[in-house]
C-alpha cells in the first residue's frame, strides 16, 4: 500500500463499516493491518548486515505469545558494535503504550472525535480508566509536538491542491466596520486531503506566495479563485489554474472548482464560537499559568547555573557540537542534546512552581497507613515534597543534572506538571519554551551573577506555590565568535 493510499484508508475509518471487521482479526492479522498503513514496522533491517531481522516472541502474563523484538541471530552481527536487537514497537505510534493495540487504535479514534469523557471511554473499551488516561495523554502529547514540527510540503508534479483565503472575524448583526486583518490562508490536496492552514495579518501577493512556497511543492497544479494575490504563482513554477467565482463556482468548461477548501472553511467556522468572555479567561490563564511559571523556572535555572559554571560549559560544548555555532537551536535538536535535557529536568525538580496537584474530594472513608481520612475531605499530592524524596533522588539538595543521565528512569519520577487527566494542558508548550529559550541563551551568552546572589531558600517551600527569592540579577555577555 502506498503512503497516499494508507492516509486515505485511515481517513475513511468508520465505526460502523470498518471496525467490526478489524475487531474480528487476530492480533497478528491486526498488526499486519497496522504495518500496511505505516503504524508498525513490517521489516526492520539489521544495522550491521542490513538484512531483515526475525521477530522474537515471548509469553505474556496471560500465557499468550506476543511479539517482543527484531533480532539478528548472525554471530558476526551479535559480536559487532551495533545493537542487533530492537524493540518491536520502537519508533512507532505505539511505543511506550501498554495494552491491546486494537483498543489503543480504537481509543485514538474516539478521543480525536471527542465523543466521550474518560470514564465513558474506559467503559466502552473495557479498560481501566487510568490506562485510558495515559493513552489519551500520549495522543495529546503527539498532537502538541506536531505543532512545532517543520512545515510538511504537500502536492507535487501531477498533484492538485486547492488554495483559498478567508477571514473568520464576524461583525455582530452585520453592523460596523469590516475587519480586514486576521486572515487564514489554506489549501487541501485533492487525493490525500492533506491540509495546511496559516494565520496571517494580510493576504497580499507577497504573503500568499510566501505561504504557498512554504507548504506546496513546485510543479503542483494549484487551483484558486481570481484574487490578485495569486497572480504570480505561474512564474514561481506552479501550474496555476483559476475559477472565476463571480461567474461560476464550478468552471463549466474545465470542471475546476475550489469546493473542497471552501468546505474546509465552512467546517472550521462552525467549530469556532466567538465568545469574548471565554477568550479573556483563556488569555488570562495563558498569561498567568504560561508566562509566570516559565519565567520562574528560567530564573531558578539561571540561579543554579551561575553557581555551577561547569554545567554551563558542558551545555555550551554540547550545543556548539550540534549547531557548529552557525544556527539557532531548534526542537529537532532535542534528541541530540542529552545534557541540556538533563539540566532542564534538574531545574524543574528544584523549581516545582505549582507545588500541589489539583484538589480532590474523597467520596468515602479512607484508611491510609494508620490514618483515617473522613469522606468529604479535600486532598492533594505535594509534588514539591516528592521531588526531594531521598528514596528517589540521592542527595536531593544538590544540583546534579547528571543524575538523570546515570539513571534515565528518574525522569519517570519527575512530575512538575502534575499527573493524570488533570495534568497541565500546557506541558508540551512549557517544555518547548524552556528548551528553546535556555538553550539559545546559553549558545549565545556567558551568564554570570551581577552582585550578590540570594540564598537558595524558597520563600514558601511547601505551600501551594513554591516561590524563589527573585532579588538576584544576572549578566549576559555575548560570546565572541572565533
Amino acid at each position: 500500500m502506498t503512503a497516499v493510499a494508507a492516509i486515505l484508508d485511515l481517513k475513511s475509518f468508520n465505526l460502523i463499516k470498518t471496525w467490526p471487521e478489524l475487531a474480528n482479526k487476530t492480533d497478528d492479522e491486526f498488526d499486519e493491518y497496522l504495518a500496511e498503513r505505516g503504524l508498525l514496522w513490517r521489516e526492520n533491517p539489521c544495522p550491521s548486515c542490513h538484512e531483515s531481522r526475525k521477530i522474537s516472541k515471548q509469553k505474556n502474563a496471560s500465557g499468550a505469545f506476543c511479539k517482543q523484538k527484531f533480532e539478528c541471530y548472525k554471530r558476526a552481527c551479535r559480536n559487532s558494535r551495533f545493537n542487533c536487537k530492537t524493540g518491536y514497537l520502537k519508533g512507532t505510534f505505539f511505543e511506550g503504550l501498554r495494552g491491546s493495540r486494537k483498543k489503543i487504535f480504537l481509543c485514538s479514534f474516539l478521543y480525536l472525535n471527542g465523543k466521550m469523557v474518560m470514564k465513558e471511554l474506559a467503559e466502552t473499551l473495557e479498560t481501566e480508566e487510568k490506562t485510558v488516561i495515559q493513552w489519551c495523554q500520549w495522543f495529546r502529547d503527539i498532537m502538541a509536538e506536531s505543532l512545532y514540527q517543520p512545515a510538511i510540503m504537500i502536492g507535487g508534479v501531477e498533484e492538485t491542491v486547492q488554495i483559498d483565503e478567508t477571514n473568520i472575524v464576524k461583525r455582530k448583526y452585520n453592523v460596523g466596520r469590516i475587519v480586514r486583518n486576521g486572515w487564514l490562508i489554506g489549501g487541501i490536496q485533492n487525493n490525500t486531503r492533506a491540509v495546511f492552514i496559516e494565520i496571517v495579518d494580510k493576504r497580499d501577493q507577497a504573503t500568499c506566495e510566501r505561504i504557498i512556497q512554504q507548504y506546496v511543492a513546485l510543479g503542483t497544479t494549484v487551483i484558486t479563485d481570481c484574487w490578485r494575490g495569486y497572480n504570480g504563482l505561474a512564474a514561481l513554477g506552479y501550474d496555476h489554474k483559476t475559477v472565476n467565482h463571480s461567474q461560476n463556482f464550478v468552471d463549466p468548461a474545465t470542471g475546476l472548482h475550489t469546493q473542497r477548501v471552501e468546505s474546509l472553511w465552512s467546517h472550521l467556522k462552525r467549530r469556532i464560537k466567538p465568545n469574548m468572555d471565554a477568550l479573556k479567561l483563556v488569555l488570562h490563564d495563558l498569561w498567568l499559568a504560561g508566562q509566570g511559571t516559565t519565567a520562574t523556572s528560567l530564573y531558578v535555572g539561571f540561579l543554579k547555573l551561575v553557581t555551577h559554571p561547569s554545567v554551563i560549559l558542558k551545555i555550551q560544548k554540547e550545543l556548539l557540537k550540534i549547531t557548529q555555532g552557525s544556527r539557532d537551536l531548534t526542537l529537532q535538536d532535542r534528541p541530540n542534546t542529552p545534557y541540556l535535557n538533563a539540566t532542564i529536568a534538574e531545574i524543574q525538580r528544584f523549581t516545582s512552581v505549582l507545588n500541589v496537584n489539583f484538589w480532590r474530594i474523597n467520596d468515602e472513608l479512607i484508611s491510609f497507613r494508620g490514618f483515617q481520612v473522613p469522606a468529604g475531605t479535600m486532598m492533594t499530592a505535594q509534588i514539591g515534597a516528592l521531588h526531594v524524596n531521598e528514596q528517589l533522588f540521592e542527595n536531593p539538595d544538590e544540583f546534579d543534572p547528571e543524575r538523570f543521565l546515570r539513571n534515565e528512569k528518574l525522569l519517570q519520577q519527575l512530575i512538575p506538571f502534575g499527573i493524570g487527566k488533570r495534568s497541565c494542558v500546557g506541558e508540551q508548550l512549557a517544555r518547548s519554551e524552556l528548551y528553546l529559550v535556555l538553550g539559545n541563551l546559553l549558545l549565545r551568552y556567558d551568564i554570570r551573577a551581577h552582585g550578590a546572589l540570594p540564598t537558595n531558600m524558597d520563600v514558601f517551600p511547601y505551600s501551594s506555590a513554591k516561590l524563589p527569592d527573585t532579588s538576584g540579577k544576572f549578566e549576559f555577555r555575548k560570546i565572541q565568535k572565533t
